[in-house]
């Protein structure tokens, strides 16, 4: 039975997530260029404020008919309260609604805090994981109107849905999520598959463990094949970075980039695989007639709409976009890695360092999460961190179950959470971009202010300072936190 003072913590994270979203919303800088709504926004404040018009008349792609859901609600949000569809009334929906949900998700992240048995230390630590960061604490409010937030609060619900057991409410976030945010449809029918979980043993026989090193060979070998094809696929290599205008990649130490790469991926799946057995029987023992009739019905469906409701093809389809997410992947050493810490926080170190106990964490909540991070771990190597940001909840909280196991005082965690502050970037005046909308130098500064926080268009300045922080920073953790730790001598306790 969870104790009341468990239960009041998570009421504290939830008072908490909405008086620093307040205060935010109201006080915080907002992007200037394009009166508050560029690049990505301009299409999304047009459908908010004419969505009939613009999804139905005028039509759209099917890369956008896979985000209306969150203009739908703006618009149709705003006409039932009898506001005004001004692009000021918009851009602080967009707002308020992103508001609504981080509270939402620091509500939802304490129920899945207690099905997981963490601490309130654990908990506290993975509310500094989740919410004090740049992608909540900065970009949410100064760029508001995206689907980033939606989609965060999706993922969360996934998880906790999955964990729960909660087949039909999961069904339900997937299909919203297959117009906001198409991985959650996608993740999500993967976990509706596998939602009837059972546990299974902590204890790892050796039989799977053999498993591991066939199973990372072949993620490595699928990888370097992409890796492959980007590189003689010259075109695209070339011209196509150029076009987008990412950092492209640094020639002088690319056979550096593509090793770290193909090791990161052989490393973290060698432990997953080996902590969990992934074999058809597992599979199919886990899998349901029923639940696999229904996924097939959902993806028939949903893809239908989409193919219905679109008018073209969109640039950016999904082949292409792997084929740029290896692309990015090699424009510097362990780019991706130093794109994810400087976006998500100083927490993602300790789930590099503690990524073995992780592993063997996750084992016991069935096939469909072992599925998720394996999919997850597939697409962690695109270095634009925001496209992740719906996985994230699930490798923070088992970075949290881990740490409750190690007995670390209570200044190891003050440590991390002034450290994911800074990183947060909060305290970070991005204004003035400069003028207009141009894209033409985003590799330079005042530019590189905001995109200096975003893996493909970090200059080569901007990585190395950062990527130095990031070792500094892993530095400082290995050697207090796990070199030279001065543990407590008691288990784990709930006070902090």
């Amino acid at each position: 039975m969870i104790n009341k003072r468990r239960v009041g913590i998570n009421h504290w994270m939830v008072i908490l997530m909405f008086l620093t979203g307040f205060l935010n919303l109201l006080f915080s800088e907002k992007i200037e260029l394009f009166n508050g709504h560029n690049w990505d926004g301009v299409s999304y404040v047009a459908w908010a404020k004419d969505f009939f018009h613009e999804a139905f008349e005028k039509g759209l792609s099917d890369y956008s008919v896979q985000r209306i859901f969150l203009s739908f609600i703006i618009h149709y949000g705003l006409r039932t309260l009898g506001i005004p569809l001004q692009e000021t009334n918009i851009i602080f929906a967009y707002g308020v609604w992103n508001l609504g949900l981080l509270v939402l998700s620091a509500y939802v992240w304490g129920l899945i805090s207690d099905c997981l048995n963490l601490t309130n230390r654990g908990k506290w630590l993975g509310f500094c994981g989740l919410f004090i960061n740049y992608p909540i604490l900065k970009m949410n409010f100064y760029y508001p109107v995206l689907t980033d937030t939606t989609a965060f609060t999706l993922g969360m619900l996934s998880f906790y849905f999955y964990l729960t057991r909660r087949s039909k409410a999961l069904l339900a976030t997937s299909l919203i999520g297959a117009f906001t945010w198409p991985t959650i449809f996608f993740f999500g029918l993967l976990l509706f598959l596998f939602s009837n979980w059972k546990g299974q043993k902590e204890n790892v026989s050796s039989k799977a463990s053999k498993r591991g090193w066939p199973m990372a060979l072949l993620m490595t070998l699928l990888v370097f094949g992409f890796v492959l094809k980007v590189i003689v696929k010259t075109h695209y290599f070339t011209q196509l970075t150029k076009v987008h205008v990412y950092q492209p990649p640094n020639l002088s130490v690319l056979n550096l980039s593509i090793v770290l790469l193909l090791s990161y991926i052989f490393f973290v799946y060698h432990y997953l695989f080996n902590a969990t057995p992934i074999g058809w029987r597992e599979i199919w023992s886990q899998m349901s007639v029923k639940r696999l009739l229904a996924t097939i019905a959902c993806f028939a469906v949903v893809q239908w709409l989409i193919h219905t409701l679109a008018v073209e093809e969109h640039l950016v389809t999904p082949i292409r976009h792997l084929y740029r997410n290896h692309t990015v992947a090699i424009s510097n050493p362990l780019i991706w890695g130093v794109a994810h810490v400087v976006y998500y926080g100083p927490i993602l170190i300790l789930t590099a360092f503690l990524w073995k106990p992780i592993c063997r964490a996750i084992q016991p909540y069935g096939i469909g999460l072992v599925l998720m991070v394996t999919g997850a771990l597939f697409f962690s190597i695109d270095s634009e961190s925001r496209h992740w940001i719906n996985f994230l909840p699930i490798f923070i909280a088992f970075t949290c179950k881990v740490t409750d196991t190690l007995s670390w005082k209570t200044s190891y965690y003050w440590l991390i959470g002034i450290g994911a502050f800074l990183y947060s970037k909060v305290w970070f005046d991005i204004n003035p971009l400069g003028p207009g909308s141009d894209h033409g130098n985003v590799l330079l500064f005042p530019y590189q202010k905001y995109y200096l926080s975003h893996g493909p268009f970090m200059s080569d300045m901007s990585y190395i300072a950062q990527g130095s922080i990031v070792l500094w920073t892993a530095l400082l953790f290995y050697f207090v936190l796990f070199k030279y730790p001065s543990t407590a001598t008691s288990p784990p306790s709930d006070k902090i």
